[in-house]
């Protein structure tokens, strides 16, 4: 049938896998996500328990090393574009009872999300002879049967309870905009200031008691001639906290409950009181969302993009879990499924099709048939070339891969060498190879027995000088071992690349085994202790089993042909992902089959029977399943699909199918935002603005300079407390005085040079990265000229700039030109931004910027204050008085000298029985530190901000985080 696209659903542009990696800017490998689920109870098609299981499970414990790669602390992720049409949150976790009455905590909680994925249409001038599409040759298809609907299903979701619980943690969960969360209000019934009862109340009551609460104000600062009234204790209110709004006020926006009352019995409230501005700390603040505890169908689809947040992963305990002790979470996990209708066949085949004439489209998909031969390569080399000698590329040497061709600079001999890219500049000695060291006539590793495809994007690409691509790639022989070995993308047999719509290596598969015989078939396979009736029915469900397509092609992907049997079970599945290859072979796998979210409960009663001793958890665990059971609840969203018989589709193997490793290159997948500036009361600036999403604390740069030893304890300790005073790694903005500010210390460039700190750090990068400069700066449009204070930063760009070089005001302008009062806080297109935000935020890069934290640290420690024979850090031995300074030096690095000797002179003379020499301090220097920082940390010169200084509300941070000097 042809696919039911709906009214609002638009195509999918863009696929994101269920977690990102923990290393942002590292090359996305497909393999990784795979490789995650080794430690998982839940793998697809077949679970532990021989039973159909039609998604994947993520498991937060990490049963893989792997899954240490993947972050989890933001949520997991939309697969791709799609609307959310459904979806349950429940307000807290379900519980489950057992007869030894021991419980265990699971998530009903779900999304359902809806896609549709549309083919590209067939290129004007070519023959359709190869296509079902009746469209002419010169006009592009339109066919509804060129689009699929299917859905994404992300269920044991996180309850209401762990977003609220989590309002003040550091890792505070964000709202999915879908459950349209929304902020209560409720006026505190006892609200202290210093001990002391701060709420307002009615004046010149002459009788009863006057009404408590907190005052409206016309104004935001709170001036008490200009109170409007008095909301009452319990009210409830929606407010708005305005981009501008001092620090702890916001204005009502909507009276849910309650009513305002007069300042003075008997007055009147002024018209304006119902928006006015209020405390908010007088106000307990409760989130709620728009539908509790049921399946919810939205009336209109919200859209959704691929990589936003759907959730957090929810709790599901199993027996092995459960405790007669009050339950508490312990296993976080979340199952994702993707599922389409009976349409899928149809639309695979017209992709295949279409494939073939999408000629323009990338090849992103390596495919190595049965029979692909894998060749090793000599590494040693050839010969190797003396020290001190230096080489310079050819004419024809690729310009990518691992090796580059090469003569001897200044030599009469035009011999050509190969050499590692990396070694191009080196001065020792090399070792080299007189033809490219990767050829068919190599010595194989090894030959390929069953399909493997990879995405190109995780594997590593080594090109020739006739520009033949090869790669280095694993696969599996006829006796089920490894091979690893490289191919040629280019000519070699049972080799090609192929673009994502040839669904190359997907199979597809329908299974009639019923849930009863899938687990007479394990059990019998765990020789289970049954009758001899019940063995005999048992085998006599393996036998029937053995001929069905889920068993026969799981057997013919994972066992080798001696042990081909029937016999693959659950673990044999998990046993896989352990090798990549194997892996593949599992992931691209369609397998038609009733979802267990669906259908009639008749088919677990069915195994009943099977249960023995057990039939009383198993009726425990059936109750559970019925909670679970979410297709009928849906089945308006559902739309398409005519029934909970669907084929299913691994997550992790379609994601890998169509996602572009270069979807963010060049930062073409970040998000830019449209943001303002005041310049002056009156006159507002329009920029735009890349909100960093990594904090320094949180770089894996700082953890791993730290456990390299490259950071001491307090050095760590003091740029994590710094963190959150600063930047992002990855913030860039353009809204200011500044031509543009990027990473964690919002280096800068000004002036008609674009000169500052920032071309000067991009210069050092350049210098010590060359490769990793051109990657992310020079390829990306940012280019940086001259060295040193004399960098000079400037964007090219094809259609952004028309091809020119811009820089100073010219850059200054084309910067900000798309932003206006229109585009405040919503989605621009500025490449610029996008691709300086990608390139501060790779990895090396991030540890270039974690070194400048430490220089400036160091030089703003090391300073002698005028008038004093000790240095800073002389004085200030703590974290805290270290990261004080640093804190200002960020800012205002003139200044720190002048400041501390300042807050030195005040001290000295209010004590001047105190050694000026901090060595002679002896017990008391916890306590003079402790008194001179007092005085520096809330005077020193910083920022502005709503007309006062920075400096108090940023150093008791820095005291919340570090803690008084001991």
């Amino acid at each position: 049938m042809a696919a039911d696209t709906g009214d609002t659903l638009t195509a999918i542009s863009q696929w994101a896998y269920p977690f990102p990696q923990k290393d942002a800017s590292a090359a996305i490998d497909p393999d990784a996500y795979l490789a995650a689920l080794q430690g998982s109870d839940g793998p697809f098609p077949l679970g532990l328990n021989g039973l159909w299981h039609g998604g994947i499970h993520f498991d937060q414990e990490g049963g893989s090393s792997a899954s240490g790669d993947l972050d989890h602390s933001g949520g997991v992720r939309c697969i791709a574009d799609g609307e959310v049409v459904a979806y349950c949150l429940d307000s807290d976790y379900q519980r489950l009872t057992y007869p030894d009455q021991s419980t265990a905590l699971y998530s009903r909680s779900f999304t359902l999300v809806k896609h549709k994925l549309t083919l590209p249409p067939v290129p004007a001038g070519t023959s359709n002879s190869a296509s079902n599409t009746p469209a002419s040759s010169n006009k592009p298809s339109i066919d509804p049967a060129d689009s699929l609907v299917f859905f994404s299903l992300y269920m044991h979701l996180a309850p209401c309870k762990v977003y609220k619980h989590s309002e003040q943690d550091k890792n505070k969960k964000t709202w999915p905009g879908y459950y349209n969360a929304e902020s209560i209000y409720t006026v505190k019934s006892t609200y202290t200031v210093n001990a002391k009862d701060a709420l307002d109340q009615q004046e010149n009551v002459k009788s009863g008691e006057p009404i408590k609460g907190i005052h409206v104000h016309r104004d935001k600062r709170g001036h008490p001639e200009k109170n409007l009234g008095i909301l009452p204790s319990g009210s409830k209110v929606k407010i708005q906290r305005p981009a501008r709004a001092p620090k702890g006020w916001g204005r009502i926006e909507a009276i849910v409950s309650g009513e305002i009352a007069p300042i003075t019995p008997g007055g009147a409230v002024e018209a304006d009181a119902s928006k006015g501005w209020v405390y908010l700390a007088a106000f307990d603040d409760e989130i709620n969302p728009a539908a509790l505890d049921k399946a919810y169908v939205l009336p209109k689809p919200i859209r959704i993009g691929a990589g936003e947040v759907i959730g957090y992963l929810g709790e599901y305990q199993n027996v092995q879990h459960a405790s007669t002790l009050p339950p508490s979470p312990q296993r976080a996990l979340l199952h994702v499924e993707v599922f389409a209708g009976d349409d899928l066949p149809t639309f695979m085949t017209r992709s295949v099709a279409r494939a073939a004439q999408l000629t323009q489209e990338p090849k992103t998909q390596l495919v190595l048939e049965k029979g692909a031969v894998l060749y090793g390569y000599k590494a040693e080399g050839d010969l190797t070339l003396p020290e001190k000698t230096v080489v310079t590329p050819t004419k024809d040497s690729p310009e990518r891969g691992a090796w580059a061709k090469v003569q001897i600079k200044g030599s009469a001999d035009t011999t050509s060498y190969w050499i590692q890219r990396s070694e191009l500049d080196g001065k020792g000695t090399r070792k080299a190879w007189r033809e490219f060291p990767l050829s068919t006539a190599n010595a194989p590793a090894g030959t390929n027995d069953y399909l493997r495809v990879v995405n190109i994007g995780g594997l590593v690409e080594f090109v020739d000088d006739k520009k033949h691509s090869w790669y280095q790639v694993d696969a599996g022989d006829a006796g089920q071992k490894a091979v690893n070995g490289f191919v040629c993308a280019s000519g070699q047999a049972h080799v090609s690349l192929q673009n994502k719509w040839a669904w190359a290596g997907f199979k597809l598969l329908s299974s009639n085994l019923s849930t009863a015989d899938l687990y007479k078939r394990f059990l019998h396979l765990k020789n289970d202790n049954g009758t001899a009736e019940e063995k005999a029915a048992f085998e006599a469900s393996f036998n029937s089993a053995k001929s069905d397509a889920l068993v026969t092609q799981l057997d013919e992907a994972l066992m080798s042909a001696e042990h081909r049997q029937g016999k693959v079970l659950g673990e044999d599945v998990l046993s896989a992902l352990r090798d990549k290859w194997r892996a593949n072979r599992v992931d691209h796998l369609v397998v038609k089959y009733e979802s267990e979210w669906g259908g009639q409960m008749s088919k677990w009663d069915a195994l009943d029977p099977l249960m023995h001793d057990g039939l009383p958890y198993w009726k425990v665990e059936k109750d559970r399943i019925k909670q679970l059971q979410v297709w009928d609840a849906c089945k308006g969203a559902l739309k398409p699909l005519s029934g909970p018989s669907v084929y299913h589709l691994h997550p992790v193997g379609l994601v890998s199918n169509f996602f572009d490793p270069d979807t963010c290159a060049c930062g073409c997948c970040l998000t830019v935002k449209g943001t303002r500036f005041a310049h002056t009361k009156t006159d507002i600036w329009w920029g735009p603005i890349h909100d960093g999403s990594v904090p320094l604390g949180d770089c894996l740069a700082l953890k791993s300079m730290r456990a390299s030893g490259e950071l001491s304890d307090v050095e760590e300790k003091v740029l994590r407390a710094m963190s959150s005073n600063e930047g992002c790694i990855d913030t860039v903005h353009a809204y200011d005085t500044a031509i543009i500010t990027a990473g964690a210390m919002q280096k800068i460039i000004i002036g008609d040079a674009s000169t500052g700190e920032l071309a000067t750090q991009i210069s050092d990068f350049r210098s010590e990265h060359p490769l990793e400069y051109a990657k992310f700066f020079e390829n990306c449009g940012w280019t940086v000229v001259g060295s040193g204070r004399d960098a000079s930063l400037g964007y090219a760009h094809p259609t952004f700039t028309n091809g020119v070089r811009l820089v100073g005001k010219a850059l200054f302008n084309a910067l900000r030109r798309d932003c206006s009062a229109n585009t405040f806080r919503k989605p621009v297109d500025c490449p610029p931004i996008a691709s300086m935000a990608h390139a501060v935020s790779s990895p090396l890069y991030q540890r270039l910027q974690v070194k400048d934290f430490l220089i400036r640290f160091n030089k703003a420690i090391d300073q002698s204050p005028r008038g004093y024979d000790f240095s800073i850090k002389d004085y200030f031995h703590s974290p805290l008085g270290r990261a004080t300074a640093l804190d200002q030096s960020v800012n205002a690095p003139s200044l720190v000298s002048r400041d501390v000797r300042a807050a030195l002179d005040r001290f000295f003379k209010k004590n001047p029985n105190v050694s000026r020499n901090p060595e002679e301090w002896g017990a008391g220097r916890a306590e003079y530190e402790s008194s001179i920082l007092q005085d520096y940390g809330n005077s020193r010169a910083m920022a502005v901000a709503n007309g006062k200084s920075v400096a108090p509300d940023r150093y008791a941070h820095l005291v919340a985080v570090l803690g008084d000097p001991s």
